[in-house]
């Protein structure tokens, strides 16, 4: 009887078992995720499939021959690739050693994951979809790549979908990044924003105080600057935050900096605790708690949700309470569509409890908030969106919703923070499955979700070229239907209605930015 040429054959099942452990364990070291290391793994694997029929027979294994010598090769490259991109490049190199292990052994947990009989079919299945295509793009999640040109072969019979359309076939609801030669030649947007940020000289924020900020700037050399909404820029000077620009780029962290939408108050995560700086008169202010910090993000003028993997806490900086609470902040959203006027204290939690336990967020606050959640976080859990209700006086409930539409199976793990704006979400994720019309495979993406009904209205995708200049981010909404979007030393505009790209300022520094609100409720 004749093999199914869609299934794997035996020699590569028996080869994905053998070092599906020793890959697994390098990459969960590698990236601190189970997810990502899943996905790097099955991206790795696929590599190999490609190449199965020559490396299944090539030279000897001491001589750098064989299916596992150019495993560990593939390896060593993406995780270079992963530590030049990522948030810590000086991280040291991990331990090579761990690819050659057979099983996972009794100091190490087994990750969650197929069983690799299931991994070599969709390895296998993945390359022979490349081979169609002409290319393999070896995505790795949140790590920058390039495609890599390969044969083509005699077309095979399509997949069941859900794999990503052909470049030709891109949906009218994905947008592309132009390459960044291009943005200067873009259209200027006028905003409150001047078109020249000078990140240079700056007055000091304690000698010259401002009323509010409307952009945050955290440079790796000096301290950090804002944007005044008189037009000048200022330095904070408090001592607490002469080294936090080193501190803010060493992460990994879900939120560097993170600006309140009132323009009054910055919140720094530096691991252990948070810096909560007033951008008024530029004092600095620091918290403690439990838990390692990843995530800060604004509630309301005064209520900043602080968190990390293991814990999260309600803040009011005005008094300095704090309270534990079950919303997630690596995935919470910053609301650009409410008031900025003063807040009142944060108040009293709602007491009431859910399945994943009591909520600890006030009833009064429960409209704000909205997470966005990952897939596989638990394990077989698709992307959702979670919101919050009141069911009485004092009382919060989760509402979930699963995230859907056509051709959104490319949507990797979310990155950074995210916002909402009048029932829409935007935040960036991971694209490493998206073909783009150049014939290369996405970086990243900003995605725009209805925070209703879970569907994705518009992406804006961005290849390899895209991100020679830094990784583009979701910074903020410009109105009800634009977006702000930061690219290397450039802020463009992203209009929803038809995908309009815009610039709107120049900076003449890198820094890591965040912006307060900007446009009308």
């Amino acid at each position: 009887m004749a093999r199914d040429g869609s299934a794997p054959p035996a020699d590569f099942v028996a080869f994905v078992a053998r070092r599906a452990p020793g890959v697994r364990l390098a990459a969960l070291a590698l990236t601190g995720n189970d997810r990502l290391a899943e996905s790097f793994a099955g991206d790795l694997f696929s590599a190999v499939a490609l190449r199965w029929p020559r490396l299944r027979h090539t030279g000897d294994e001491s001589a750098g021959g064989g299916a596992d010598a150019y495993l560990d090769r593939i390896f060593e490259r993406e995780a270079a690739a992963w530590r030049r991109e990522s948030a810590d490049p000086g991280a040291p190199a991990v331990d090579l050693s761990l690819l050659r292990r057979a099983e996972y052994g009794p100091d190490a947990a087994r990750l969650p994951g197929p069983p690799p009989a299931q991994l070599a079919a969709a390895a296998w299945g993945s390359a022979r979809r490349t081979r169609r295509w002409g290319y393999l793009a070896l995505g790795v999640a949140a790590v920058l790549l390039a495609g890599v040109l390969v044969p083509r072969e005699q077309p095979a019979a399509p997949e069941p979908a859900v794999t990503p359309p052909p470049a030709a076939e891109l949906p009218r609801w994905v947008d592309v990044l132009p390459p960044p030669a291009d943005w200067a030649g873009l259209p200027q947007r006028q905003t409150v924003l001047p078109a020249v940020v000078d990140l240079g000289s700056a007055a000091r924020l304690s000698q010259r105080p401002a009323r509010r900020a409307l952009a945050l700037f955290v440079l790796s050399d000096r301290a950090p600057r804002i944007l005044a909404d008189d037009g000048g820029v200022r330095e904070l000077d408090d001592p607490l935050l002469a080294d936090i620009g080193l501190v803010a780029r060493a992460g990994p962290t879900t939120t560097r900096v993170a600006l309140a939408p009132n323009g009054e108050w910055a919140a720094f995560p530096d691991g252990t605790g948070i810096l909560v700086a007033d951008l008024r008169t530029g004092p600095v202010r620091r918290f403690s708690f439990r838990f390692r910090v990843s995530g800060a993000v604004w509630l309301g003028p005064r209520a900043l949700l602080v968190g990390g993997s293991r814990g999260a806490a309600l803040l009011d900086v005005g008094t300095g309470v704090a309270t534990e609470t079950t919303v997630d902040a690596r995935h919470a959203l910053t609301d650009h569509g409410r008031s900025t006027g003063t807040a009142a204290p944060v108040g009293p939690p709602a007491s009431t409890a859910s399945p994943a336990g009591p909520v600890g967020l006030p009833a009064s606050l429960a409209a704000q908030v909205a997470e966005l959640l990952p897939a596989g976080d638990p394990a077989t859990a698709p992307a959702r969106v979670r919101r919050y209700q009141r069911s009485g006086p004092d009382a919060v409930v989760p509402v979930v919703t699963t995230i859907s539409g056509d051709w959104t199976g490319w949507i990797g793990p979310w990155t950074g923070p995210g916002f909402r704006h009048n029932g829409l979400a935007a935040r960036d994720c991971d694209a490493q499955k998206l073909t783009l019309p150049s014939e290369s495979t996405a970086v990243s993406a900003s995605v725009v979700v209805d925070l209703a009904t879970g569907t994705v209205r518009r992406a804006l995708a961005a290849g390899p070229e895209a991100v020679t200049e830094g990784r583009p981010a979701v910074l903020g909404w410009l109105d009800p239907g634009t977006l702000l979007i930061g690219a290397g030393q450039w802020l463009l505009s992203w209009r929803l209605a038809d995908g309009q790209l815009r610039r709107v300022a120049h900076l003449t520094a890198r820094a890591l930015v965040s912006v307060a609100r900007l446009g009308s409720p």
